[in-house]
């Protein structure tokens, strides 16, 4: 069906210009019928060449039973973008800890997810017909590759807004956005430590609503401090009462000792983001700048030229406020 989800991932992965081979899965579909010219199998266990990766859109319910077909073939990733699991209570731990059981704690499979929307790589510029690799299911028709990287807890950096935030940011290229969801397996810390690897990266966004691994999270904050050409900006979900109450039914995140986390972050040279709005400036800033290749302020020494008193009365408060200076002017 055209406006399902699994279609539209299939149709991301096959225009965008992916080479590797597609085996469409459902149980519902004969082996003549198609989808972008790739045959649909009915079972995982029926496709007769080797799978890297394996891309779950199905109900929660059905999920474990394919899995351990996945194991069988043997799958050794997937990406879980089912919901209805740790997030939705006593049900969802149950299908946590079979996932678990059925993977060996993970060591024969590794997930994304659940509960995700999975991985945009983007390797040109659409109008090179370069492409990438695309497991979201927004439509994909106009993007660019750039310096600009997102490890996010919530799906919608890497669904339906992600057209939106093109549009906003024509010129806010991106490499990689990367939606970990309910982080059962793989979360923050791979990725981020992956993503520190590749040169062609500059800024990395990370939207998250707990920690996995706190210690791991600020030592690879701390390695980007000390990396010539990193900047680490953190939205962190789930601060006050009802944000914790919001992450715990969106991704099943717990609460953390917030101010604690907040100072060592600090301390590792993490620039923390209020909302989406001021990620996103931080974004074009620290990009752009990237770009130009001029050298960055260090001191954070500033000056405001303004024409209105208000706006250099508030322009001050929030340049104060991220630790900018305002250094008292000689005679000359």
């Amino acid at each position: 069906v055209p406006m399902k989800g699994g279609n539209r991932i299939v149709n991301n992965l096959h225009s965008n210009g992916y080479k590797g081979q597609i085996y469409p899965v459902n149980p519902n579909y004969n082996e003549e019928d198609e989808l972008c010219g790739f045959k649909f199998n009915k079972s995982v266990l029926d496709i007769e060449g080797e799978v890297d990766l394996a891309i779950f859109y199905v109900n929660n319910r059905i999920v474990t039973n394919i899995l351990k077909d996945c194991v069988k073939k043997g799958i050794k990733a997937a990406i879980i973008q089912s919901a209805g699991f740790e997030e939705v209570g006593v049900e969802g731990l149950k299908l946590r800890d079979e996932i678990a059981a059925i993977t060996e704690n993970f060591s024969k499979l590794h997930i994304i997810g659940p509960n995700c929307m999975g991985i945009s790589r983007f390797d040109g510029d659409y109008d090179d017909k370069k492409g990438g690799f695309f497991t979201g299911q927004f439509t994909l028709t106009n993007y660019k590759r750039g310096n600009v990287a997102i490890i996010t807890q919530s799906g919608f950096l890497n669904g339906g807004i992600a057209p939106l935030i093109f549009r906003q940011y024509p010129n806010l290229g991106f490499r990689y956005i990367v939606s970990i969801g309910n982080k059962m397996d793989l979360g923050e810390n791979e990725f981020l430590e992956y993503i520190l690897k590749d040169d062609t990266v500059n800024v990395i966004a990370i939207y998250l609503e707990s920690f996995k691994d706190p210690r791991k999270f600020i030592s690879l904050c701390r390695k980007a401090k000390q990396l010539p050409k990193k900047t680490i900006i953190l939205v962190k979900g789930g601060k006050t009462s009802q944000g914790m109450k919001a992450a715990s039914s969106h991704t099943g995140a717990l609460a953390e000792d917030e101010r604690l986390i907040d100072a060592i972050i600090k301390q590792a040279g993490v620039i923390q983001a209020n909302n989406f709005f001021e990620m996103f400036q931080f974004l074009r800033t620290f990009s752009m700048m990237y770009k130009s290749g001029k050298k960055f302020p260090i001191k954070g020494n500033i000056a405001l030229v303004v024409g209105s008193g208000g706006m250099g009365t508030i322009m001050g408060d929030v340049a104060m406020k991220y630790g900018l200076n305002f250094p008292e002017f000689g005679e000359n």
